[in-house]
């Protein structure tokens, strides 16, 4: 795994003062330690995509937030499974109809 993104643990400080979380409720929120949360914020460990999750989720990030905080820890955003769903139904519809399939070549 890559060296942990010294931008990350500023940014999820950042996100948990302003969301007035100590340390210890952001890990219990989070169902991490507080000791691994501070070592997090310090940039002396690599949080695995997952915990970044969890960590969102606990600060109730939007998504831009969310992005902001995978993005500086080196993971690329997932887009929205509503998102893809959508597409996934235009496509379909697309495919389905002549006069659009055949725009498509």
């Amino acid at each position: 795994m890559a060296a942990p993104a010294k931008g990350f643990g500023a940014l999820l400080r950042q996100y948990r003062t302003r969301g007035k979380l100590t340390p210890l409720d952001l890990a219990i929120r989070a169902d991490v330690s507080r000791s691994h949360l501070c070592r997090l914020e310090l940039g002396t460990r690599h949080p695995p995509r997952e915990t970044i999750e969890a960590l969102a989720d606990a600060m109730t990030l939007d998504p831009r937030d969310r992005a902001l905080l995978l993005v500086s820890a080196g993971y690329v955003p997932l887009m929205d499974p509503n998102y893809r769903d959508m597409c996934a139904t235009l496509a379909a519809h697309w495919a389905s109809t002549p006069e659009l399939a055949r725009l498509a070549y």
